[in-house]
């Protein structure tokens, strides 16, 4: 089984995916964000992208990564549940959030690729959200500032909204959790939510 963590930066996806997988190591196996598969972040595209060739770009360089990250999935083990940080879908979601920003609309592209490769979309997604106050307090925190878009409430609400979306338009089955709560409050949820 592969269940997608998502959220918004600083939603807790990374924090939440360890310590499922430190309440049964066997039982979880953690496919981390894309930039453990990048070796940094400063190997990411510029986002959001100036123009389409960037943006296509841009797009070609995360489905590479996504595979890479396909290819750390534990095989031929119905008992391990597989936990992505992030998932295919936040490629498109990322495309579909910043191109109000960018004026730059590759969101065909990026629902092809997602159909091109419906053998990476997981069984379940966890969407985590997070009020705008909790993020720029998070961030406040936090001695890895994020880039001002991926901070932005109206780039996150568009974000979300493709999030939420999964459901209806691409039928995987998606459960919002509140990640305004406490850490054992959200792994709790988690866990009873992905009956788990």
């Amino acid at each position: 089984m592969v269940i997608g963590i998502e959220g918004p930066v600083l939603a807790g996806k990374t924090t939440l995916i360890r310590s499922l997988t430190s309440l049964d190591p066997k039982r979880f196996h953690e496919i981390q964000e894309y930039v453990a598969y990048a070796e940094g972040a400063e190997k990411f595209p510029y986002f959001p992208p100036a123009n389409r060739k960037e943006a296509l770009l841009s797009l070609g360089f995360f489905t590479d990564l996504e595979e890479r990250r396909h290819t750390d999935r534990v095989k031929n083990d119905t008992k391990v549940i597989e936990l992505f940080d992030r998932t295919i879908f936040t490629l498109a979601a990322f495309e579909h959030a910043a191109r109000l920003r960018s004026g730059v609309d590759i969101a065909q592209e990026a629902i092809e690729m997602l159909f091109q490769h419906r053998e990476w979309w997981p069984n379940h997604i966890i969407l985590i959200k997070l009020a705008p106050v909790e993020i720029m307090r998070r961030q406040s925190l936090t001695t890895h500032k994020r880039g001002a878009l991926f901070i932005d409430q109206e780039f996150n609400e568009r974000f979300i909204a493709f999030l939420e979306g999964i459901p209806e338009r691409f039928g995987v089955k998606t459960s919002v959790v509140d990640g305004n709560q406490s850490k054992a409050s959200l792994l709790s949820s988690v866990v009873d939510i992905a009956n788990i």
